[in-house]
Order: structure tokens, then sequence, then C-alpha cells
């Protein structure tokens, strides 16, 4: 199983937030924690080993890190994947080609008109 997620925070200060969401008392956070649901769901809520590693770095590139993300999450099969249902709905990718005829017609319709 694996969860992949992106943050423009280094991976030891996102790992701990991971860390302590998973062992807060608070519902709302352990409602939200990947880790404490998959234990609950997986484990009988029985503490497991994890871990986590820094797969890729994208420094000031937050676009680049977002489509390597969905990428990742759309390669992995469903079964595997600790991601929610929300966060694969948010990495659907768009294909655009842009041909030189359109880059004229487009460049040409931004043309200040001539009388």
């Amino acid at each position: 199983m694996a969860y992949d997620g992106q943050s423009g925070r280094n991976g030891y200060i996102r790992g701990k937030e991971h860390a302590d969401k998973a062992s807060s008392t608070c519902p709302k956070a352990l409602a939200k924690s990947v880790i404490h649901n998959h234990e609950k769901d997986c484990h009988d809520s029985q503490k497991m080993k994890w871990e986590m590693k820094v797969i890729r770095r994208f420094p000031k590139k937050p676009l680049d890190r977002l489509i390597f993300e969905s990428l990742r999450i759309l390669a992995r099969e469903l079964s595997m994947s600790l991601n929610s249902k929300t966060e694969l709905a948010k990495c659907e990718l768009m294909l655009f080609q842009f041909t030189q005829t359109k880059i004229k017609r487009r460049e040409n319709s931004l043309q200040p008109k001539t009388q």
C-alpha cells in the first residue's frame, strides 16, 4: 500500500505532521489522518510501522510537483492506493496541443486593427 502526497515543506516536517495527526486525540484530526484511517480500516486499529521517503524534489516548481503527484496517483492500482477519492478527483490532467497555425491565428486576433 502507498500514499502519494506533495508538499512545499521538507520531508521531515511533512512526515512529522502525518505522525502527529495519526496520534492526535482530536477526532477531527484523526478523521483526516491517512495513517490512522488505514490502521483502523485494515489493521483493527493496531499501530503499524510505516515509512516515508522523498521520491523527487521540485525546488521552486509547484506545478511540476502537482503534476508529478497526479501521475503517480493515476499510475497506481486503485486497490494499492491510500489516496482518497477526493485526491484522485483533483488529479485529472488535460493535454493541450498548440500548432503553429493556431498560435498565428491567436497572434493575429490580438493585433490592433488598422483602418
